[in-house]
């Protein structure tokens, strides 16, 4: 009988980028991602919302293009599909990667889980990485690309296997995302789920044909 823990005993030496994961996953508290019919804890007080002068057309000008450049980051931690879908239907862009703090986005603006930021990530990178999945589907539903590469190649699969979050792996690979997929340093889903101790989704991923490690 092939034992489900064998991976974890043979998983190679995590390079930096995976480390990186999992400390900003461990250092945020969330705990386990979200099951069905869970409800997200409270959210800080939201301070994403459009500006009260905002023009109700199909598209905002560049600068305020470039002032809510970070807004969908903010709604994704805070569990804001509302915001989410405004943004979108006022022209702004919902997917685009993060490109750092900025005098719009700074540190101490008090939203939970900005330390799991890293340069290129995009809002469904991050929806993933929460273990969010109601984000997620709202960020797919408005034209997410769930094979799309983050910092060092990383795809939402990726985010979702470090949390050993199954259901919505399993949601990814049902819209097109790739069990084998591998980051810049060849590094597969399977790697990330054995570094998380996520059993069930070693199993699951090795029986979707995810090569054992």
């Amino acid at each position: 009988d092939t034992k489900l823990d064998a991976p974890h005993a043979t998983t190679p030496p995590l390079s930096n980028s995976i480390r990186g994961w999992v400390t900003r996953r461990a250092g945020t508290g969330t705990g386990k991602p979200l099951v069905e019919g869970q409800q997200p804890p409270p959210p800080p007080p939201c301070c994403s919302s459009l500006p009260p002068s905002a023009p109700q057309t199909p598209s905002l000008q560049p600068a305020m293009q470039a002032g809510l450049a970070h807004e969908p980051f903010r709604a994704v931690l805070e569990g804001r599909i509302d915001v989410l879908r405004q943004l979108h239907l006022h022209g702004a862009n919902v997917h685009a990667p993060y490109d750092g703090f900025s005098a719009q986005f700074a540190p101490d603006d008090g939203a939970a889980g900005m330390e799991m930021l890293r340069v290129g990530m995009r809002p469904l990178h991050l929806a993933c990485l929460l273990g969010n999945l109601p984000v997620a589907i709202a960020l797919h539903e408005l034209g997410a690309d769930v094979r799309a590469a983050g910092p060092d190649g990383q795809q939402p699969m990726h985010c979702a296997a470090i949390c050993g979050d199954l259901r919505t792996v399993q949601w990814l690979h049902a819209r097109g995302a790739d069990v084998e997929a591998g980051t810049d340093h060849r590094e597969r889903p399977l790697h990330y789920a054995s570094a998380a101790s996520a059993v069930d989704l070693v199993a699951w991923l090795l029986s979707q044909g995810a090569a054992p490690l």
